[in-house]
């Protein structure tokens, strides 16, 4: 058993948060390095890392924090100019240290810790490179200054004596500085023994010292239970408050008990929620290595930082926003020459933007490189076979070909980005979110990238509709709107089925249950998204579907009308998952307990969308045809 194994992983999640701070500070340190907040900034998280390392004796982060604190406090204090070289060091100071308190992390957690008294070639190497590229040795090891400043406070030794040992110890590797001090006569064995004792009573001193705490730390998996606890006293109150209820005293109770929940959850779901500066902080570096890499001068813009999202979508929009990211720096954002040759200013810009927008959250990705063209887009995509000859696309169409798998328009392929992996993975990703990502660019201003995302992933918005018997949910984010048709409006496409003129829009429909398979003796459906749509004439349109609600379901610029036999009413839900059989239904996302018990199905736009157009039209171009 590993000796304050809680208190390990402690200082480790402690540790990341500093180290996710430092990135940012250190881009601050980057553009303004003589500036003593920012020296102060980078200081502090550095500092307080390798307190508590030394406090566990992790060598190797005591070391290289020491040697990294040394550097900064000439600069603060001996106005030492901090070259970017130097500054280069620290950012890899900080990749190192996350290295090495990973590996910490896992073994702790895996119930082994291996010996941390021994620095690795790694930190070695790297502490040697930042003492040479400094200017500025003998900085000594971990507590090595402070006993110096014992003994001269004890009057054993003078201040230059503490300076000559330190410099002959960084000079000769001549051990530790207690050593260096007896071995030269400036000090006697006692009094360094002495000095080591009461440097150690301080550490213990300052171990002990109460630490006004604003929040506790719970773990991941007690918050995750405390979520579904809610999700059920959801249900629970929904089941009560449909109930019928003719007791006066008792309807006020269910009302009471009603705003109680909702609170409650409405708590609880914001103690899932986490800002997401430190994922933006993640990716404002990452355009910093990816754009240097690429010989690229780019500016990046923060916005909306506290804007907060449930841990689980800030974990699942990294890789998506890496990938859009990368693709902006080697694609987007041009040569400092070529944007000066287009009268721009050399340094591109990158904005990074997360804002609330009608119930959900807005991610924009928007830069001012060179743009997409679309002729090159619908080119790539003709000379891939996603085009239709004779078929006219609208622009949004020719754009969302970038969504294809596979598909790029990178005349060269480099090791940041351009191999065809990108924007196919991007939507997946999204999707798998319940969010929806849009695109807009011109040629030679840059383009813009919207990611629209829920607040929470455990409970939705829902529309309950009512088809062939069976009930359904669509979340309330894909519905444009609903209308009950006007005979005229429905009319036959050949060999496309019934489609809906909607104001300057035509819009595909079919039966919901239709799609779902949910056959019944009136209107005989083919079982769950069947091979082939039946041929229909007027007079079959007539008789089958004159009448009815249509639910205008929107993904993207993407659009299908369902029919449906009645609109229940707007309702939240708590996602349930369908279990490991059901997992990868396409057009379903999970299930919801409804108020009289039974189930019903949360469908998923995109799933639907993407089922209709490889089943029933065999490409998605009349998705969202205009007359």
């Amino acid at each position: 058993m590993i000796e304050d194994a809680d208190l390990i992983l402690e200082f480790c999640t402690e540790a990341k948060e500093h180290l996710d701070n430092l990135d940012l500070a250190l881009l601050s340190l980057e553009e303004k390095p003589e500036d003593k907040e920012a020296i102060n900034a980078v200081f502090r998280p550095i500092h307080t890392i390798k307190g508590v390392a030394g406090f566990f004796n992790f060598v190797a982060i005591g070391k290289l924090t020491h040697v990294a604190e040394g550097i900064l406090v000439s600069a603060r204090d001996k106005g030492v100019v901090l070259r970017p070289v130097v500054i280069d060091m620290l950012f890899e100071t900080v990749d190192v240290l996350r290295k090495l308190i990973d590996i910490i992390q896992s073994e702790v957690s895996g119930g082994v810790l291996s010996s941390q008294d021994e620095v690795p070639p790694e930190v070695a190497r790297l502490v040697s490179r930042l003492e040479l590229a400094s200017g500025n040795e003998g900085f000594g090891e971990d507590g090595e200054k402070k006993l110096g400043e014992i003994l001269v406070e004890q009057g054993t030794i003078g201040e230059k004596d503490v300076e000559e040992a330190l410099r002959k110890q960084a000079e000769e590797d001549a051990g530790k500085i207690g050593e260096v001090l007896i071995r030269s006569g400036k000090a006697k064995p006692q009094d360094v023994a002495k000095a080591i004792r009461e440097q150690k009573n301080l550490k213990a001193g300052e171990s002990r010292k109460p630490k006004a705490e604003e929040g506790i730390r719970v773990s991941v998996e007690k918050l995750d239970s405390l979520v579904d606890l809610v999700g059920e006293l959801v249900i629970a109150q929904i089941q009560v408050a449909s109930s019928e209820v003719h007791d006066q005293k008792l309807s006020k109770n269910i009302a009471q008990l009603s705003k109680i929940t909702r609170e409650l959850q409405n708590l609880t779901m914001s103690m899932h929620m986490l800002p997401i500066r430190p994922l933006f902080q993640r990716m404002e570096r990452l355009v910093r290595d990816v754009s240097r890499k690429a010989g690229k001068l780019v500016r990046v813009t923060l916005r909306g930082e506290e804007t907060e999202l449930d841990r689980q979508v800030i974990d699942t929009l990294a890789d998506p926003l890496v990938h859009m990211l990368r693709n902006a720096v080697d694609h987007g954002i041009e040569s400092p020459e070529e944007r000066e040759a287009c009268g721009k200013d050399k340094t591109g810009n990158i904005y990074l933007e997360a804002r609330h927008e009608a119930g959900n959250i807005v991610i924009e990705v928007r830069d001012d490189g060179r743009g997409l063209s679309e002729k090159k887009i619908f080119d790539k995509a003709r000379q891939r076979g996603l085009v239709i000859e004779g078929k006219e696309y609208s622009r949004d169409e020719i754009l969302n070909f970038i969504f294809q798998p596979g598909f790029s328009t990178a005349e060269k392929i480099t090791d940041i980005s351009g191999r065809g992996v990108g924007m196919d993975v991007v939507k997946k990703k999204i999707g798998s979110l319940r969010g929806v990502i849009s695109m807009d660019t011109k040629e030679g201003e840059g383009t813009r990238f919207n990611i629209r995302l829920p607040l929470t992933m455990a409970i939705i918005d829902g529309m309950l509709v009512q088809s062939a018997g069976e009930r359904y949910i669509f979340p309330t984010y894909c519905i444009e709107e609903s209308l009950k048709p006007q005979k005229e409006q429905i009319v036959i496409c050949h060999n496309r089925g019934k489609v809906l003129h909607l104001r300057d829009s035509i819009i595909p429909l079919i039966d919901l249950d239709r799609l779902l398979g949910m056959s019944t003796s009136a209107r005989r459906r083919k079982g769950p998204f069947e091979d082939s749509i039946d041929e229909c004439s007027e007079d079959s349109i007539g008789s089958e579907r004159a009448e009815g609600l249509v639910m205008i379901i929107r993904d993207g610029s993407n659009r299908i009308g369902f029919f449906v036999d009645n609109l229940i009413g707007q309702q939240q839900v708590v996602i349930k998952s369908l279990g490991e059989a059901f997992q990868g239904l396409q057009g379903v996302s999970g299930g919801a307990i409804l108020a009289d018990g039974r189930v019903g199905l949360i469908l998923d736009a995109h799933g639907l969308l993407e089922y209709y157009s490889t089943h029933y039209q065999g490409d998605e171009t009349y998705i969202s045809a205009r007359p």
